[in-house]
């Protein structure tokens, strides 16, 4: 008798059922899992690679660089600001670790002071080794006093208005107020720089964002007024210039821009400071 092979059905796989996005099952589908997983295990090298310890911002110990963190960047000393290990953060020369005046107290010196021309209205306000130092140009008190009030910005532009804003105090110098201005106005009356006047000429200035600070000693008086710096060159009427220089150019007065051949030519001869110090103490 003929054996009777009998055969064994060979089990079929069941087909593969795709997983829903809102509710994945790895066990129903190994391949779908795999590929999940894998995708987890590349997002995690993802942010791994960007992270402070494997973008090259380590200690030499070989621990991540500790970043100063947004509430202590608010704290406002030089303390809690300064980060530990690397290279400290250059500070200006004579900086306090600490500052007797609070932070609320002192935005408020440099609100005042500001609103007062930074001693142009009243200058005891401002400390006798006071110094003012812009762009090129570094007077003493005596010197800025004579040129500002020189000016008469107030008869040239009378809706000159800075709006300041962004007041905040330095976290690695607690004596030094921040701030940011966009100066504007309009030119309807004479303004003298130097021995040049230049009529109205119905212009309006549109400045670009720059950056003021105040320095300020224990008896709570500047001993430094920072300014003419401009933070973005893409903004405003004034050519890429702040201060004096860009309402100047806005109203169409000749400057002396950086970068012009004139202010190269005065570059080469190393005379920029004396030239512009010259105009601003006549």
């Amino acid at each position: 008798m003929a054996a009777t092979v009998s055969k064994v059905a060979t089990p079929t796989a069941a087909p593969c059922t795709p997983c829903s996005p809102a509710r994945p099952s790895p066990s129903r589908c190994m391949p779908h899992g795999l590929q999940r997983k894998h995708a987890q295990r590349m997002r995690t090298a993802r942010v791994a690679a960007v992270s402070p310890s494997s973008s090259g911002l380590s200690s030499a110990a070989g621990q991540p660089s500790q970043r100063l963190a947004p509430a202590q960047a608010q704290a406002g000393t030089v303390g809690s600001a300064q980060a530990s290990g690397g290279v400290k953060p250059a500070t200006l020369p004579g900086t306090p670790e600490s500052f007797p005046i609070k932070e609320d107290q002192l935005i408020e010196l440099a609100k005042k002071l500001f609103d007062s021309g930074v001693g142009v209205e009243d200058d005891t306000l401002l400390s006798d080794d006071f110094r003012f130092e812009f762009p090129v140009i570094s007077l003493d008190k005596e010197k800025y006093l004579k040129a500002v009030r020189g000016f008469d910005l107030k008869n040239a532009i009378p809706d000159l208005d800075p709006h300041p804003y962004h007041w905040r105090v330095d976290p690695y110098e607690p004596n030094r107020v921040w701030c940011t201005t966009r100066v504007t106005g309009t030119h309807t009356g004479t303004l003298k720089f130097g021995s040049s006047e230049y009529k109205a000429t119905g212009r309006t200035v549109q400045g670009a964002p720059e950056a003021i600070s105040m320095v300020f000693n224990e008896q709570g008086k500047c001993k430094c007024y920072t300014g003419g710096y401009v933070m973005d060159r893409q903004v405003g009427n004034t050519n890429k210039m702040g201060a004096l220089f860009g309402i100047l150019s806005a109203i169409g007065a000749p400057v002396p821009q950086p970068g012009s051949l004139s202010f190269k030519v005065l570059q080469t001869v190393n005379n920029v400071r004396e030239y512009v110090t010259g105009i601003f103490s006549s």
